[in-house]
């Protein structure tokens, strides 16, 4: 790969990487920041309570000419399910964070909230895990597929 095509993707690394987690419970946001810190400790945690705040956040990293997140973690129901389609329709809507991995989580198994969380433009979707050892399991993958195996473009 040549210098110039090398300098448009995102190295397999954690350092100086920000995770966005977009929860609006305290409970879950306990459970999920522990289980983070345990996998990705390296990375830095940034927490919106809710789509606007999120958006904000993302807003202010293009103005401030910051790197984006590597990786959204976006609750759907904050707390309702049309504040997480919101969210994603606004961040997919934006040629500089079309590319942006966002992972939606919910306690829903409803096929039609899967189906539209793909369609909208969510790169995964899981249902939030039962147990804090679940969670450890979870983001452990996570790691490894999100920091460790894919290249990313640069944001």
């Amino acid at each position: 790969m040549n210098s110039s095509a090398s300098d448009l993707v995102r190295r397999n690394t954690r350092q100086h990487a920000t995770l966005l987690i977009v929860e609006d419970e305290p409970d879950q946001r306990l459970i999920v920041d522990y289980a983070l810190k345990q996998t990705l400790d390296s990375v830095e945690l940034v927490w919106a309570g809710n789509e606007i705040e999120a958006l904000q956040h993302l807003d202010e990293c293009i103005g401030q000419m910051l790197p984006l997140p590597r990786l959204v973690l976006l609750d759907l129901y904050l707390p309702r399910v049309q504040q997480g389609w919101y969210f994603l329709e606004q961040i997919r809507s934006h040629s500089w964070q079309r590319h942006m991995p966002v992972i939606a989580f919910s306690n829903s198994q409803a096929p039609a909230d899967i189906i539209k969380a793909y369609d909208l433009g969510a790169n995964s979707y899981i249902t939030k895990p039962a147990t804090a050892d679940q969670w450890l399991d979870y983001f452990r993958a996570m790691r490894i597929y999100w920091w460790e195996t894919v290249t990313l473009p640069l944001s």
